[in-house]
């Protein structure tokens, strides 16, 4: 169950209908990072919707990787302003 509060960062560009949302991982006040499940057999098993685009990956850990990866970088770029 996603917590009520974080559902803020939901919007209706996202594909309810093919995943289902896992998990809301918030970056700022105005943006999340959002990790969906697959609800079927035949889409890829795993999307982030990650800065406004889904990325897609046929494992959880694969996902997890691409998200530290990214996340890290941001974190660097904005410590260098």
């Amino acid at each position: 169950m996603i917590d009520e509060n974080l559902k803020r960062y939901l919007w209706s560009g996202l594909d309810y209908d093919r995943y289902e949302v896992i998990k809301i991982i918030p970056q700022t006040s105005n943006f999340a990072a959002i990790v969906m499940k697959r609800r079927n057999t035949i889409d890829t098993p795993w999307c982030l919707e990650y800065c406004g685009t889904g990325h897609y990956f046929d494992t959880y850990e694969e996902l997890q990787k691409f998200y530290f990866n990214v996340s890290n970088m941001l974190r660097v770029l904005r410590r260098s302003k």
